[in-house]
């Protein structure tokens, strides 16, 4: 019997020895007798330093986690349920988590001697809890702090989860729509169409497709919000739908905005159909990107036949394309721009171009163009102008044919009588002779006076012919060097053209010296590349650096008589010193060439 004692005794030990959870045994003293390799493990205390021991001798911390109460408990009988604690060992720097079993250790008569222990280390399950929590309170985080409704519903769309933004919208707390079927809550009863089709994409989602819809949600004020709403499937690892995750984004705004945005589109679209001027959008190129009906209307074109196309090939005079699309590649806003623009049906067309260059991070995008047509305009006062030329003309007749005429008569008759009055002697003869010279003097005045009013004669080379007139007189009147330039004689037919340029070069002339106080005039006619240019240059003070903000009238007339004629004129004031007035016509419009030899106006004075 002995024997077997010792062998069960043996057998114990190798139990306690080898098993895999710790086995304290304490006497009725609470000091420890057994503490198996486990414990020596866990703790990272060997059997001999804790052996004899009281528990608060070697671990200090067990009062305080309610350990030694338990044990005194397992004394008076009672078995105490699993209680879990924290650990930390200073002699070892071992620490963690415990799952502590107490119960009554008894001997074969049944009585208590002592207190067994039975220790479980949880420290990793513990670790994995408490990462666990801080991963649910991450996404809680989320979940509740993020702008969008977003849930979690079971497959039978039981709402399990919603988010406070969610809650908040409809004004309602968790615990009114947890465990409820998602289309009987207050997001959804307010539209039985609402409810039905959520209905089908819970069927749908839980399925395993992604569904998609916009609806509407009541808020807290009961007015209803567009809401981009979606319902996703969530899978576990063998592919099986377990949940379905709705999703709502407010997009009220968005949509209110968009609204706006359609709205003003319609009205700007709307405008520029029904706007009574020319408008047109232009590529960086030039390509015609759209144009309202007043500008198809225009042209006499469909839109069809008119966009995709390039603006110049609808102008009459190419140039003046190239300039507006050079100048608004040049980051200038054109205005008052004249071009002339070819009808269908060939017929031309006068505008006024006002444009205006988009430009996105120094990248040319496109053109606002806005065309006014002047033609009716134009022809009027062409006529206007043209009655005022033939009145002058008709002025200047009278003068030569009638007063002049008369005069004349008046001086040879009193030519006449000066000499019968010499032949006999009488001393009346001299104041004769000095009321001839008067006579003289007003003929000699009134030719100039019909020159003046009418300045260039109705023949080719009569612009050369004025305008070395006009340096002449310029000369003789305000004292100043004048130079007359024409290499090449022009000849115009137009008499029109050429009397406009005339008063071109009249105006600047008066121009230069009202303000300017020169020394020197230069006058330049030439031609080149099809087009006229008349410059009339002085070596005056020169433009203000800093210019009035309203235009002269000189400068107006000479500007619309330029466009008159369909020309343009510019002033250059180098270095501010001196001028250059230089007014550009093309010979087309001038009717007018190169003469092959030099005209008789084409000499050269200083």
């Amino acid at each position: 019997a002995e024997a077997a004692l010792r062998e069960f005794s043996q057998f114990n030990q190798q139990i306690i020895a080898g098993a895999k959870e710790g086995i304290i045994v304490n006497g009725r003293d609470l000091k420890h007798l057994v503490w198996n390799p486990f414990m020596e493990e866990l703790t990272g205390l060997p059997a001999a330093a804790v052996i004899g021991k009281h528990p608060e001798e070697v671990f200090p911390f067990l009062r305080e986690t309610g350990v030694i109460d338990h044990m005194h408990r397992a004394l008076a009988g009672e078995t105490v349920p699993p209680v879990e604690v924290p650990f930390n060992v200073p002699q070892s720097g071992r620490s963690g988590w415990a799952s502590n079993s107490t119960s009554p250790l008894r001997n074969a008569r049944g009585e208590i001697i002592g207190v067994i222990g039975i220790i479980t280390d949880i420290t990793e399950r513990k670790r994995a809890e408490a990462a666990l929590q801080v991963s649910e309170q991450k996404a809680r985080a989320v979940l509740d702090h993020t702008f969008e409704f977003i849930g979690l519903l079971n497959r039978r769309g039981i709402v399990m989860e919603a988010n406070q933004s969610a809650l908040k919208f409809a004004g309602i707390p968790v615990e009114q729509v947890i465990g409820k079927p998602f289309w009987e809550t207050p997001w959804w009863t307010h539209s039985a169409a609402s409810q039905k089709q959520l209905r089908a994409a819970i069927r749908q989602t839980a399925a395993g497709k992604f569904v998609r819809f916009e609806t509407t949600h009541p808020a807290t004020d009961g007015t209803l919000h567009t809401i981009d709403f979606s319902l996703k499937p969530v899978r576990d690892e063998r592919g099986r739908v377990i949940w379905l995750i709705p999703e709502g984004r407010d997009i009220t705004e968005r949509k209110r905005a968009e609204e706006a945005l359609r709205r003003s589109e319609h009205h700007l679209a709307t405008f520029f159909e029904q706007a009574p001027i020319g408008l047109v959008w232009l590529s960086a190129s030039g390509t015609i990107l759209r144009a309202n009906l007043a500008q198809l209307d225009l042209l006499g074109y469909t839109a069809a036949d008119y966009v995709g196309q390039f603006f110049n090939k609808f102008c009459a005079d190419c140039a003046q394309g190239r300039e507006l699309l050079e100048r608004l590649a040049n980051h200038e806003t054109v205005r008052n721009f004249p071009i002339t623009r070819r009808r269908r049906d060939g017929s031309i067309r006068h505008v006024l171009v006002d444009a205006h260059p988009l430009w996105d991070k120094e990248q040319f995008q496109y053109s606002s163009v806005f065309l006014r047509d002047i033609t009716d305009r134009r022809e009027l006062e062409s006529e206007i102008l043209q009655v005022g030329e033939r009145e002058y003309r008709r002025i200047a007749q009278d003068l030569h044919d009638g007063l002049g005429q008369l005069l004349v008569g008046t001086a040879y008759l009193t030519s006449s009588l000066r000499d019968q009055l010499v032949v006999k002697g009488l001393a009346e003869s001299r104041e004769l002779g000095r009321i001839l010279e008067v006579v003289y003097e007003a003929i000699a005045q009134t030719r100039h006076l019909a020159r003046g009013i009418h300045p260039v004669e109705p023949e080719p080379n009569g612009l050369m012919v004025a305008l070395q007139t006009l340096a002449e007189r310029t000369k003789m009147l305000f004292k100043v060097g004048y130079r007359f330039t024409c290499r090449r004689p022009v000849m115009i037919a137009d008499n029109v053209v050429a009397t406009h340029l005339f008063r071109i070069a009249q105006e600047a002339i008066t121009n230069a010296i009202k303000h300017g106080k020169p020394g020197r005039i230069h006058i330049r006619l030439s031609t080149a590349a099809g087009r006229i240019t008349l410059a009339i240059q002085d070596d005056g003070t020169g433009r203000p650096a800093r210019q009035r903000k309203k235009t002269g009238m000189g400068l107006r007339i000479m500007r619309y008589r330029s466009a008159m004629i369909g020309g343009t004129v510019t002033i250059e004031s180098p270095s501010s010193r001196g001028t250059t007035v230089a007014c550009t016509v093309s010979l087309s419009s001038a009717g007018g060439g190169n003469s092959p030899s030099p005209a008789p106006a084409a000499r050269r004075k200083k």
